[in-house]
């Protein structure tokens, strides 16, 4: 299917074809329009109809966008928003990169019956090491661990970009505190053949369980073969469990041995054994070994999924050349035809506190703006004596009765060293959450504005009104 022939706009986005799918949602190529000509191409995550429904689904997909939102690192694909559409429907939008996934990546040098070069097998996993490190260490926006484990590291959800950096993708099966969806007891998550033996035996599992299915990951990327699989579920488990370890130089003698203590700790079946962190394991294939840079990688991934890098950025670019230019007007001038997508909470939460403040700091520019109208009338009319001037009660009430409809909390009573207007929004700078309600009001008292010397016989007072609303008069008394 053509990259631009299954555009659908939705808000400032616009979908496009499938880039891949999977059982619980298909990833498609999207466009991202903004203000002033801004657009980029982006990955949308579409969870399947079908499961957009199921309160499960939803709950896991939701918390992939906030959990993985919260791991900022460049080794970990970012997420950037979350649209739910009004029929129930939810997309979960990243950051696209143009890459190929190791699992992809393996099959293709199975089939060539080669290998990956160790150097560039060490670059990648400590790409990914370091990204999951970044996970391990998430905090909330209190600055309280997450305490987020992937549960699904696996060749599947390592991104090897064409730019040579490697990054992890998918936490949709991740554990961490604060989450909405929970496994139901005795409910495994993940990949039989990746996960630790505490995870299969359902006991508790830290990052340590991560570090164990990297090095199963490092393993095969290291042998070309799979060291669990099966085509049984239970003779794969029993593999995991019980299978002795062989080191991988001896599958394959181009494996430096320096190598081989590194993953076989990583495997290790007691937990406690294990590297502590994900860094740690890095580390130490940093200290063992040349580990590639990323422009190694990035010439090497050309070499075995160059033609598809290729094919995909041809389609990326023929998207950009055809993309809706009806969208990217529509969102620089705000017009939409579809509702804006919402926001992950657990990234930008919109606190109400401020609102009550700004309706005061409204009420108090909008009787400024009476007052002085009301000050300017008075010093109009020292040449317009012949006329009759227009009472300025006709223009304060309609101002009052502004504020009153579009702001029904009151301002506190003034006082008389400062205008009431300005005594009113300082108030509410100091107490924002307070509310003032209409019968709490003490009545304030009248408070002479000062007038030209020449109108001393018609000053400007103020009065509060049986709403409780402080208006504005001239008293012209001799």
């Amino acid at each position: 299917m053509h990259a631009v022939e299954a555009a659908k706009r939705v808000g400032r986005y616009v979908l496009f074809g499938e880039i891949a799918s999977g059982g619980m949602a298909t990833v498609h190529y999207g466009r991202q329009f903004g203000s002033a000509g801004f657009a980029r191409v982006v990955a949308i995550k579409r969870l399947h109809p079908h499961l957009a429904k199921d309160d499960e689904f939803s709950s896991m997909f939701l918390d992939e966008a906030r959990i993985a939102a919260r791991v900022r690192h460049p080794n970990v694909v970012s997420t950037i928003d979350v649209v739910s559409l009004p029929e129930g429907e939810l997309l979960l939008v990243m950051e696209h990169v143009l890459g190929e996934s190791l699992s992809r990546v393996m099959r293709r040098i199975r089939e060539r019956r080669e290998h990956v070069p160790p150097e560039i097998a060490a670059g990648i996993m400590c790409d990914a090491l370091h990204g999951l490190h970044a996970a391990h260490e998430a905090k909330s926006e209190k600055g309280e661990p997450l305490g987020i484990i992937h549960r699904d590291v696996s060749p599947h959800n390592i991104l090897v970009g064409g730019d040579g950096i490697t990054r992890m993708i998918d936490f949709g099966v991740a554990k961490a505190r604060g989450r909405i969806h929970t496994t139901r007891e005795g409910q495994v998550k993940g990949k039989l053949s990746y996960m630790a033996p505490e995870q299969l035996r359902g006991k508790p599992i830290d990052r340590r369980c991560d570090v164990f299915s990297a090095g199963v990951v490092m393993w095969e990327a290291l042998t070309a073969t799979r060291l669990f699989g099966s085509d049984s579920e239970g003779e794969t488990v029993t593999r995991v469990l019980e299978a002795p370890l062989i080191p991988p130089s001896q599958v394959v003698p181009s494996v430096p041995p320096a190598l081989d203590p590194i993953v076989l700790k990583a495997l290790a079946r007691e937990p406690s054994k294990r590297f502590d962190t994900a860094r740690d394991m890095a580390a130490a294939i940093e200290a063992a070994i040349p580990v590639a840079n990323a422009r190694a990688v990035s010439a090497w991934i050309q070499g075995v999924a160059g033609e598809v890098i290729a094919e995909r950025a041809n389609r990326i670019a023929e998207l950009e050349r055809h993309a809706d230019p009806a969208a990217a007007e529509a969102a620089s001038t705000g017009v939409v035809d579809e509702p804006p997508p919402s926001q992950i909470s657990s990234v930008s939460v919109s606190s109400d506190a401020a609102r009550p403040r700004a309706s005061y700091v409204a009420i108090g520019a909008l009787a400024l703006a009476a007052a002085i109208g009301a000050g300017a009338l008075v010093l109009g009319n020292r040449h317009k004596a012949a006329t009759s001037p227009p009472p300025v009660a006709s223009v304060v009430p309609s101002v009052s009765a502004s504020v009153a409809t579009s702001a029904p909390v009151l301002a506190p009573p003034v006082t008389a060293s400062a205008p009431p207007i300005v005594s009113a929004a300082a108030s509410h700078e100091a107490e924002p959450h307070r509310t003032h309600h209409a019968h709490a009001v003490t009545p304030p008292p009248t408070v002479t504005v000062a007038a030209p010397a020449d109108s001393e016989h018609c000053p400007i007072k103020t009065f509060t009104d049986s709403d409780g609303i402080v208006r504005f008069r001239r008293d012209c008394s001799p």
